[in-house]
């Protein structure tokens, strides 16, 4: 049986839509958020910084989205983590980073507890 053909969303990503790739959602987040990565870059010049390394994960909680970043092969145990919060409301959203910066010091596994700001 061959694999199904994968649904592209349209850019831009439309908000409140609910699209699907391969039929699993955290494969579309992490497809909304390379795009999302790749936009910044695009206006920044792109360079060294926390968007031009490997995000791993990707969990959201209602209206939560966390992304983390860490290089391949990390746990999620580890400190090694960078963390982003994506806090929707309405048609505002509000990014924070764990410990209020982009350092790979946080575990993903304590996503929930940490201080963002």
């Amino acid at each position: 049986m061959a694999a199904p053909t994968p649904i592209i969303p349209p850019e831009p990503i439309e908000p409140n839509v609910d699209y699907r790739y391969d039929g699993c959602y955290q494969s579309m987040m992490l497809v909304m958020a390379q795009r999302q990565i790749d936009a910044i870059n695009a206006i920044s010049g792109g360079g060294n910084s926390i968007d031009n390394t490997n995000l791993l994960q990707v969990d959201q909680v209602g209206q939560t989205t966390y992304l983390g970043y860490a290089l391949a092969g990390s746990v999620t145990g580890g400190s090694v983590w960078a963390i982003k919060r994506i806090v929707e409301s309405g048609n505002d959203a509000s990014i924070t980073w764990a410990d209020g910066d982009k350092d790979y010091n946080n575990i993903w596994d304590n996503r929930l507890a940490l201080t963002y700001s």
